[in-house]
């Protein structure tokens, strides 16, 4: 009988296989990173200028708009707390009311009587701003009808 003639063994370790392995998978992984930050480079083109300032002004506009809700929601909480703080004193007004009205009922109210006559007329020149001079001089030289009639 006859046998096939066979190969001699190989002498190559498989652990010696590993290193070239590493390098060859690290260098793959590396290009391609490089490929597709260049593709996306040469993709993106130069910013046109309007498109960049409009972006800029929505940006800005947008933190503006959370600047103002914040600062209306800062006022809303100021006029709740000072209107709970107006509710506290009006309840405290209305209860010392309830025991003044309690301890002292309300005296009866007199009438004003006003001043007749020339004593009434005096007084409303003393408002007007003149002194007592002045008023005898005036109401010297008026008749009996002009005093009654500015009285």
């Amino acid at each position: 009988m006859l046998v096939p003639p066979t190969l001699p063994p190989l002498a190559i370790d498989p652990a010696s296989l590993l290193a070239p392995l590493g390098i060859a998978v690290l260098t793959v992984t590396l290009l391609r990173r490089y490929r597709l930050k260049t593709t996306l480079g040469k993709s993106a083109r130069p910013a046109d200028p309007i498109t960049t300032v409009r972006d800029a002004v929505r940006e800005s506009g947008g933190a503006w708009e959370l600047r103002l809700h914040d600062a209306g929601r800062a006022a809303e909480a100021s006029l709740h707390t000072r209107a709970a703080e107006l509710d506290a004193l009006t309840e405290r007004a209305e209860s010392a009311a309830e025991r003044l009205r309690l301890v002292a009922p309300p005296a009866e109210e007199s009438p004003v009587t006003l001043p007749i006559g020339e004593e009434r007329v005096r007084r409303h020149l003393r408002q007007a701003g003149y002194d007592d001079r002045q008023i005898d001089v005036i109401l010297s030289r008026d008749g009996e009808g002009e005093r009654e009639r500015a009285a």
